[in-house]
């Protein structure tokens, strides 16, 4: 499997290419392509996400405020995760969606996309993620719990978890 992670928007700033590649050129964002694959998504999960927000405004909010993560499998999207870091004062980010494409599922693909996500938050200078998702959705708290995320508070049919990210500096 030939897996790729990149960061194709970067807090509003532009399309990326590549987060670390450490250019500057600016593509088309990819709204298309990330719209389809949430609309694929959205039926993936127990509570589908059209239920709560209306899919092509999650799109262009994602693309307006997130950073987002693709994976693709030769060139083809099978994984996608946004989040914000915009919270400087508190050092709080929030990460507002994950699905990678059921066909790649058990494959490693969610879990280095959240890997690639706490790496680029710790560059941030955040010090903690946190995450809701719904209560029956215990794939994905599974996988929370598995990677170190702590269950914070469970109301109203959501839970909430949370990542507190250990800065280098802080271990000596």
């Amino acid at each position: 499997m030939n897996l790729k992670i990149e960061c194709v928007r970067d807090k509003g700033t532009g399309c990326l290419s590549q987060r670390n590649a450490g250019t500057s050129n600016l593509s088309p964002c990819p709204y298309d392509r990330i719209h389809e694959f949430i609309k694929r998504a959205d039926k993936t999960f127990p509570t589908p996400i059209s239920e709560r927000i209306d899919i092509g405004k999650l799109t262009t909010k994602i693309l307006a405020k997130a950073i987002v993560l693709e994976a693709t499998v030769d060139k083809e999207l099978v994984g996608l995760s946004s989040f914000y870091a915009n919270d400087k004062m508190q050092k709080v980010a929030h990460w507002t969606f994950l699905a990678v494409d059921p066909q790649y599922t058990e494959r490693g693909i969610g879990s280095t996309l959240i890997a690639n996500m706490l790496s680029i938050l710790k560059q941030e200078g955040m010090l903690s993620v946190d995450v809701l998702t719904d209560t029956v959705n215990t794939r994905a708290r599974s996988l929370y719990e598995k990677l170190g995320f702590k269950l914070v508070e469970e109301q109203d049919g959501r839970a909430r978890y949370c990542y507190y990210l250990a800065r280098e500096e802080d271990k000596s």
